[in-house]
Order: structure tokens, then C-alpha cells, then sequence
């Protein structure tokens, strides 16, 4: 008997979702072959992994379109997405093409013959259709996943979510977050090289790490949600961040002006942790005699990984670490921190907040602010703190972070300018 009473659902994921990388993957395959020859006959799947991508299909069609090809078009497909992180980058992933010609059994089944329906093989069970459920004719499910989705705000911790373990953290306490509040919340993956300030130039971000310099130059400004106090002792329980500067483990570096003369890295132009706060650190110890401290600039080397690795691999011999970054590689014994160590650190300046774009109800921001606050006192979410070495939330001041933006006037007035761009550079430090 037809069963008349049933529940359709349907599901909407972001464009780094795996599911849509591996669709993404196949359809671009089978683009290139139809492209190459309007009556191929392609059946693609896909699996994606960490630093793998497999592609089997079973094909009829131009021997043009050659396994090479095929790898090429699934590391473009991977790096338009923007993926570029430890685990999966569309230049280092391995990609295996397992493809075989389509057998003579499948293909007297799909070709046409008589009066029949065709198609490309003998696997899957699609639909499609138009209906009158929606304005834009699509089933009403898939729909309203689609409006769901698209209205959601935007969370990500990409700053901090530096470890395996700290970015399976910041997801918990986000969802932990959206329960607390009842506030739609995405987890936005922006892998590198994508730049954070893309980003937050959304109308949708609702809770976004935003460096502390550019947060105290933004006009409109964002709202403020909260910052982390950091757990670690050297961080005195205070909501506050500075910048290691680490040499190799095994050089004759003991402090900062033994590095004079050599070579030093920089992240990027706008991180106060991985330039300003170095910059305006370094005036110290200019002097009329000696305008220039050291030899070559290295950068822009990304971020703190890049710094770590500069140093590392000798490209450089003193480089900025975040220190908050720098104790969650600590914590999970990162092979780059046991080869180096941290000759000095900068003085302390406000940590990066969590903000909400401008556009944001300022309701849904309160929400997320007062949740946050307040998620020390939550036993079921403490563990997760305690595994991102956060001990609690505060809500700080819009004015505290003039301080960046002073430091940064004070050495470009000083004459301490922006780095040239490159990877080698004569020093402007």
C-alpha cells in the first residue's frame, strides 16, 4: 500500500564541507570530459581524507582527458575553495585516479536503443523537479535548508584554532554556544591563505577573532563581545597578549641584541602580535649610530607557524610568536617549539576580542556576550576551556585598544615604516 503520511528533509553544508569538496571534485571531471566530447559517458566518485583525494570513475570518452589532467583539475577545485592548512592543501595532498574504461554489459544498458530512456551507467537513484512549494520552484526542504544556512552567523577562531585539538575545542564551545543562546551560528571554515580581514568585512560575522590593532582603527566598529583571559601563569589571570621572540634552541642568541646584525621575520603588515608589537618593541634600541638593527627582513612570513618555521629551517634567526599561540603549541609539544626558544617578550597590550559584525542585532550581540561571560561557571564547559587554556571570558573596553594604534603612530613617527614587500628585503627593523 503507498504510504501517504512521510517526512522529507533536506540538508544545506558550506562549500568546505567534504561532502561538497568531493561533489565539486566529480562534477569538474565530468565537465572536462563532456567539454572534451559532448557524448562521454563519465561516473565519478570521490573521497576526500586528510592529504588524500581518490577519484574512481568509470568512463567512455576521449583518451585526451588523461589521469594527469584529472589530478590537476581536483587540486584547482580544492585550491578555489581556499584549502591551504596542515591536512589538506591542494598543492601537497597525494591524489589517486583509479579509472577504467565503462564495460560493455553497462554500456548496452544506457546507450539508446528503441524508443528508451538513457543515462551514463547503471548506479544511483536521483530526482529532480519543479513544484510550486517555493517562489523559486525548488522543494520547500531543501529550501529552507538553503535560507537557514544563509542567515546564520558566522563563527570561526581561525587565530587560535591552531592545533587539531584546540580546533575540535573552539567548535565545541561554539555549538555549546548556540545551545546557550538560541543564535544561529556557522562554523565558517577560512583556511589560508584567505585574509581574516575578508572576513570580518562581512555583514555576518557573529563571533570572529579580530586582532586588537586593526579592531581600534575600525570605523564603524564591530561590537565588542568578549576576550579570553589566558590560563597560563605567565598571563597573571588577565586578559592581555604579547609577542615571544624566539630564536633556534641550539643558537649562541641569549637575548634580543645579540640578533642585531642578522636576519629577523614578519607575519603580515596588520598583526599588532607578529609586527606592531615587535616594531614598536625594537625603538628601544635604535640609536642615531644604529638606525637599522638587522641585516635582511624575512617575510611576509603568514603567520606564527610561518614564524616558527622561518627560525626552524634557518631562514631567519629571530622571528614573533603570539604567546597565547606560542603556549598552545607548548601544550601540544609541537615538533617547531622544542627546537626553539624565547629570548624575549613584549610588553603586555589587550588580547585580540571576539567581535560581531556592526550589522549584527545588538540583542544577538548581548546574548552571545552575557554567554560567554559567564562560561566559567558552567561545569559541562569548563573541560573545553581548559583544553584552549582559557580560564574565562571578560568583557573589555572599546578604549583599551587605542593602545595599538598609539604604538603603531609612535613608530611610524619615529620612522620605523611598514616593511617592503618580498621575501627578502633589506631590514627595516
Amino acid at each position: 500500500m503507498t504510504q501517504r503520511n512521510y517526512v522529507f528533509t533536506s540538508e544545506s553544508v558550506a562549500d568546505g564541507h567534504p561532502d561538497k569538496v568531493c561533489d565539486r571534485i566529480s562534477d569538474a571531471v565530468v565537465d572536462a570530459y563532456l567539454t572534451a566530447d559532448p557524448f562521454s559517458r563519465v561516473v565519478v566518485e570521490t573521497l576526500c581524507t586528510t592529504n588524500r583525494i581518490v577519484l574512481a570513475a568509470e568512463v567512455r570518452g576521449p583518451e585526451t582527458t588523461t589521469h594527469g589532467d584529472l589530478e590537476d583539475i581536483a587540486r584547482q577545485c580544492v585550491r578555489d575553495i581556499g584549502f591551504e592548512q596542515e591536512g589538506f592543501h591542494w598543492r601537497d595532498t597525494q591524489v589517486e585516479v583509479l579509472l577504467h574504461s565503462q564495460s560493455s554489459d553497462i554500456a548496452q544498458g544506457v546507450d539508446s536503443s528503441g524508443n528508451k530512456d538513457e543515462g551514463a551507467d547503471d548506479q544511483g537513484v536521483m530526482f529532480g523537479c519543479a513544484c510550486r512549494e517555493t517562489e523559486d520552484l525548488m522543494l520547500a526542504p531543501i529550501q529552507f535548508s538553503h535560507a537557514i544556512f544563509a542567515n546564520m552567523l558566522i563563527a570561526n577562531a581561525r587565530m587560535y584554532a591552531i592545533t587539531p585539538d584546540a580546533t575540535a575545542a573552539w567548535d565545541d564551545l561554539f555549538r555549546w554556544l548556540v545551545e546557550r543562546t538560541g543564535v544561529g551560528l556557522k562554523l565558517f571554515d577560512y583556511p589560508l591563505p584567505q585574509p581574516l580581514y575578508e572576513m570580518r568585512a562581512q555583514n555576518d560575522t557573529g563571533c570572529v577573532f579580530m586582532c586588537g590593532w586593526p579592531f581600534g582603527q575600525t570605523q564603524p566598529p564591530s561590537h565588542l563581545l568578549v576576550v579570553p583571559a589566558p590560563s597560563p601563569e605567565r598571563f597573571l589571570g588577565r586578559p592581555i597578549s604579547f609577542t615571544d621572540l624566539i630564536v633556534r634552541a641550539e643558537s649562541a642568541f641569549q637575548e634580543i641584541e645579540d640578533t642585531f646584525g642578522h636576519q629577523v621575520a614578519w607575519t603580515k603588515e596588520d598583526p599588532h602580535s607578529g609586527f606592531n608589537a615587535p616594531r614598536h618593541y625594537l625603538l628601544q634600541f635604535c640609536r642615531p649610530d644604529r638606525p637599522t638593527l638587522f641585516d635582511q627582513s624575512v617575510g611576509p612570513v603568514i603567520n606564527p607557524m610561518g614564524a616558527l618555521r622561518s627560525v626552524v629551517e634557518g631562514e631567519a634567526d629571530v622571528a614573533p610568536v603570539d604567546a597565547f599561540v606560542h603556549d598552545l603549541f607548548n601544550a601540544a609539544d609541537h615538533e617547531l617549539t622544542r627546537q626553539t626558544r624565547t629570548i624575549a617578550s613584549t610588553p603586555p597590550t589587550p588580547f585580540p576580542p571576539l567581535v560581531a559584525s556592526p550589522d549584527v542585532d545588538p540583542d544577538i550581540a548581548d546574548r552571545l556576550r552575557e554567554a560567554l561571560s559567564s562560561a566559567h561557571d558552567d561545569a559541562d564547559i569548563r573541560p573545553v576551556l581548559g583544553r584552549l587554556l582559557i580560564e574565562r571570558f571578560v568583557v573589555p573596553e572599546v578604549a583599551d585598544y587605542a593602545l595599538g594604534v598609539k604604538l603603531g603612530q609612535e613608530a611610524l613617527s619615529a620612522g620605523y615604516p611598514m616593511p617592503a614587500r618580498g621575501r627578502r628585503t633589506l631590514a627595516n627593523f
